[in-house]
């Protein structure tokens, strides 16, 4: 027998059903299983290589406003195929993240003996 794949619309939909089962749950299983579910999504997008808006922003840690903005202003690096959705290469991200790198000073401190 050949394993079922596993697509992100399946995953989305099993989560989107669990998601449904916790709110049935006690507050403290519900959030022990909420922390789960989001140690997925985000294991999730380590295996894609582009991602949506939605994605990206989540995936970099801002608003989807603020991802707007950037995108309008071509601040972010993104791609528009088709002129309609919106898409970012997971790997650009991350080279966008790490801009302007700020280096660590540090200090020798000497002590005043008297």
């Amino acid at each position: 027998m050949e394993k079922q794949r596993i697509n992100q619309k399946i995953l989305c939909k099993r989560m989107d059903e669990l998601e449904m089962a916790i709110s049935e749950l006690n507050p403290l299983e519900a959030s022990e299983i909420n922390k789960r579910l989001l140690k997925i999504e985000n294991m999730l997008y380590a295996a894609k290589d582009t991602l949506t808006s939605q994605e990206a922003a989540n995936y970099i840690g801002i608003s989807l406003s603020q991802l707007y903005k950037l995108t309008c202003k071509s601040k972010i690096p993104y791609y528009k195929p088709q002129g309609k959705m919106v898409y970012f290469a997971k790997k650009e991200l991350d080279e966008w993240m790490r801009q302007d790198h700020c280096p660590v000073i540090t200090q020798n401190i000497q002590s005043n003996e008297v």
